[in-house]
């Protein structure tokens, strides 16, 4: 009984090892293929990666590359690419950079774990890569993993920068103008051009400063501010502005300031490039221009006065006429809000609109009595005669045209044309309402005077018909408000 009991024991101890035996079993193998399928999957992962993986050894031979690696190097397998020398692999330049980096490894000193080289593929094609190198545990040992980008897309986008960049600033060296690019929104500088022939300061002396030290005083500075700000905020990209500047040396000068507005891709300004142009000169050409403009414009003044007191002195029932024609046609058009060069050209051929009754016979033109139909006929002549007395000086306005058209009608009842509407030029149209409403209210050999009443009431009446509406508008306007009348 008691080796029975004894045997039992045995047994039930032998068949709990086997068991634990058999559970340990199950787990090692359970971890050897969970371990296979680690690997597995991360091979797969170095065999898809995009980026080239190869492993190396302490020693540097190649103990694994994947196909992004065979791609970049324009190798068909893994043995072709370890058969090429590895100095036939880089440019001469990367080749130093290898050995270098080699020679460090051995005597012990601290390599870089990322920098680029160039490579030269089977094809001979030149490519840049960024190589990224760690140590990894390799079948038990430990090697050195090293992942492969190619940048060479990158490198010459960035060579080309660099090329655009030097031409720029070879261009922008070379110009008379100088050009800043100011940090926004405090205003600080931070690139400037070889500016010393403009405001006498050097690019260091400039470079993170605010440009404030380029204006004569704080006003001048805020009020180009105020310029800016209000074209940022109105979405301008460009401004143009006249303004003060200063130079080292203290002198003032005026300049023409452009100024282009960079935003960010949010729309947000992140600074602004400014052209800075000396205009002293051409102020000066301009002041010179304008002095010998208006001494021209007198003399020819003059000459047109002298022509209208010759041509009334024929006529001495008419005498003023044409003046104060003039008077209220320049009127009327400064009421319109008309340019001021217009009214400037309004004037001067009013003075003269009638200088074609040089050509009618005085006795016609001081007939007391209401003329016949060869003797209106005759008159109707005189803006034909004075378009051909004027129509060979070159005027800085189309005065004879103007003179031709003086008494055409919106309608195309008036003559010498029978011209329509907005056929007619609005100089011709101004002055042919004020040539009827003076017509009216002064007096003539043939009738007395109707009176200004009268006068504006067939104005009022035929507007967009036989006149324009806005010349009539404002013709009655300057009545009513009692800001115009007819001197004596």
């Amino acid at each position: 009984l008691f080796l029975s009991e004894y045997n039992k024991r045995i047994v039930a101890k032998l068949e709990d090892k086997v068991t634990e035996l058999e559970l340990e079993i199950t787990t090692r193998q359970r971890a050897e293929e969970a371990l296979q399928v680690a690997e597995q999957n991360y091979r797969n992962s170095l065999d898809n990666s995009p980026l080239g993986i190869r492993i190396v050894s302490a020693e540097g031979k190649l103990l694994y590359a994947n196909q992004a690696i065979l791609d970049i190097y324009g190798y068909s397998s893994v043995e072709e690419l370890k058969a090429k020398p590895t100095k036939q692999r880089y440019t001469p330049e990367s080749y130093a950079g290898y050995q270098e980096r080699k020679e460090k490894r051995k005597l012990g000193k601290p390599v870089p774990s990322s920098y680029e080289i160039s490579i030269v593929r089977k094809d001979g094609e030149i490519r840049h890569l960024a190589v990224f190198r760690k140590e990894v545990t390799w079948n038990g040992e430990t090697q050195f993993q090293t992942l492969h980008q190619d940048i060479t897309e990158h490198k010459q986008a960035e060579e080309e920068i660099r090329e655009n960049h030097d031409y720029l600033e070879k261009l922008t060296n070379s110009m008379w103008d100088t050009v800043f690019l100011v940090r926004m929104p405090e205003r600080v500088i931070e690139w400037v051009n070889d500016s010393y022939n403009l405001i006498g300061y050097d690019s260091e002396e400039c470079v993170g400063s605010t440009t404030e030290f380029l204006y004569p005083n704080k006003n001048e500075f805020l009020d180009f501010g105020n310029k800016l700000k209000n074209a940022i905020d109105a979405g301008k990209d460009i401004l143009h502005s006249e303004q003060l500047l200063r130079r080292k040396s203290g002198e003032v000068f005026p300049a023409d300031l452009t100024a282009t507005i960079i935003r960010n891709r949010e729309g947000k300004v992140v600074s602004v490039t400014s052209i800075v142009r000396d205009i002293t000169e051409a102020k000066k050409a301009e002041e010179e221009r304008k002095q010998a403009t208006e001494k021209l414009l007198n003399a020819m003044q003059g000459t047109i006065q002298a022509v209208a007191v010759t041509v009334e002195t024929r006529d001495p029932y008419t005498a003023g006429h044409q003046r104060r024609v003039t008077n209220l046609a320049t009127s009327i058009a400064t009421e319109m809000g008309l340019s001021e060069e217009l009214i400037q050209g309004i004037d001067m051929a009013g003075i003269v609109h009638d200088i074609g009754k040089i050509y009618v016979p005085a006795e016609i033109l001081s007939k007391p009595s209401r003329l016949n139909e060869v003797e209106f006929s005759m008159i109707k002549m005189h803006c034909k005669a004075g378009y051909d007395i004027l129509k060979s000086v070159e005027f800085p306005w189309p005065i004879a045209q103007i003179i031709l058209q003086h008494h055409e009608r919106m309608d195309g009842s008036g003559y010498p044309s029978g011209l329509l509407g907005e056929d007619i030029l609005p100089e011709a149209r101004i002055l042919a309402v004020a040539d009827v409403v003076e017509a009216m209210a002064s007096h003539r050999p043939y009738r007395p005077a109707l009176g200004l009443d009268k006068a504006l009431e067939e104005i009022a009446q035929n507007k967009g018909k036989l006149y324009d509406p806005k010349v009539a508008d404002a013709c009655a306007q300057l009545f009513a408000e009692g800001r115009f009348k007819f001197e004596s």
